[in-house]
């Protein structure tokens, strides 16, 4: 059910119209993970397994990838030197807060395990991204800030949860073990049916002038 729902919105995102290389890159990405993963499940191979964690591991990194590029495209009005000041700004606060929360682990538990490593490494990665984004949307137009909008508070409220799990799991384990059975989820086809409603109407607007 879950993974219908992400398909089926990453397919009326995909399918409406815009011409961003980089979004039209991430939104496939989006859709093919999701084809990709339920694909797996249907054949009988168990989401605990490790052959499910490789290609769901391979799946994000390629998500996050086209999302990087993504970034990169919408701050592109700044300028060269100014863009990368933008991103290395919006790097600061998610590594303050990766510092924070990896020496909070440290003194709780001792060894930090690497799966929650690499919650706390993607949640500063989206959080920079987002923040990164969320600077072109006041000075973008049409498209390029729907997009910054959409996917800008999708990465932000994204980051907030894999900070969240990193933090949460060791002490309240069924709240967020059950917390990852949806919110992932519905974040990704909130955010992408959204998107994908407003650039079908900006295009009835344009359309109709």
């Amino acid at each position: 059910m879950r993974s219908a729902v992400l398909i089926l919105s990453a397919l009326w995102a995909v399918t409406a119209p815009q011409h961003s290389r980089s979004i039209r890159a991430y939104l496939r990405a989006q859709l093919a993970s999701a084809v990709l993963l339920e694909g797996v499940l249907a054949v009988g191979i168990g989401s605990d397994s490790p052959a499910y964690a490789v290609l769901f591991s391979l799946a994000t990194l390629a998500i996050l990838a086209a999302a990087a590029a993504v970034a990169w495209e919408c701050i592109g009005m700044y300028g060269g030197k100014m863009r990368l000041v933008i991103l290395l700004e919006s790097c600061m606060v998610p590594l303050m807060i990766l510092g924070v929360a990896a020496l909070t682990l440290h003194r709780q538990l001792g060894t930090i395990p690497s799966y929650l490593w690499i919650a706390l490494l993607e949640g500063a990665l989206l959080a920079a991204l987002g923040l990164a984004i969320a600077t072109a949307a006041p000075l973008a137009s049409g498209r390029t800030r729907l997009v910054a909008i959409a996917l800008g508070v999708l990465w932000l409220c994204q980051a907030c949860y894999e900070y969240g799990f990193a933090l949460g799991l060791k002490f309240h384990p069924e709240t967020w073990l059950t917390l990852n059975e949806w919110l992932p989820t519905f974040l990704v086809a909130t955010a992408l049916s959204w998107l994908g409603w407003k650039l079908r109407a900006q295009e009835h607007t344009i359309s109709d002038v």
